[in-house]
């Protein structure tokens, strides 16, 4: 019981401080601010190396969806490695020799509608765990029917994002009815100078 509270307690901390830095991270590219390649790709090498190595112990897993929840050391490593990968990537490839892939038709729906994907992953992998259980398939097919699925389910059902509710406006008032006088101002003090004579 004490273990357990100990590990929710380690996870509930540890969670919102993973994820905060990784928004800072955000905040300061967004910002344009340059990180040095030569950072970048020690992160990369000291990242893959103690990944290949701690690959080696039994008691430790690859598996990132155990390491993700709650997030430890080894999973920051590996958030770490790929983040930077694409970093160097867009940082040593200028942004007009990338342009091509933003103009590919194969990659156009995972850029237009990857926000989509990104939240229909989880019925995508859990549809293709269900299917390969069912039918003794590999991990590797999974992994590959999961991305497939996901990215299927992702443009499938992204128009629904675009449905708004429009609830119809309240009617005005009525406008108040002006009264209208029958005697105008000028015409009143016509005939009040009439009378005072």
């Amino acid at each position: 019981m004490i273990v357990t509270l100990k590990s929710y307690s380690y996870g509930r901390l540890l969670t919102p401080f993973f994820y905060l830095y990784w928004t800072w991270i955000g905040y300061r590219l967004a910002l344009d601010v340059k990180i040095n390649y030569k950072i970048l790709i020690a992160i990369i090498l000291t990242g893959t190396i103690s990944l290949l190595g701690l690959a080696y112990f039994p008691s430790i897993t690859m598996d990132m969806q155990t390491n993700k929840f709650p997030p430890n050391l080894l999973f920051f490593a590996f958030s770490a490695v790929w983040v930077s990968f694409f970093l160097l990537l867009t940082t040593v490839v200028k942004a007009s020799r990338l342009k091509f892939l933003e103009e590919s038709k194969l990659l156009r729906p995972f850029i237009n509608k990857g926000y989509s994907i990104y939240l229909w992953q989880g019925a995508g992998y859990l549809i293709s765990i269900k299917i390969c259980e069912l039918l003794g398939l590999s991990k590797y097919f999974q992994w590959g029917m999961a991305v497939a699925l996901a990215a299927l389910i992702g443009i499938m059902f992204s128009p629904l994002e675009k449905i708004r509710w429009r609830f119809k406006k309240a009617e005005s008032l009525p406008k108040p009815i002006e009264r209208k006088t029958l005697v105008s101002v000028g015409s009143r003090s016509g005939a009040e100078e009439r009378h005072k004579n």
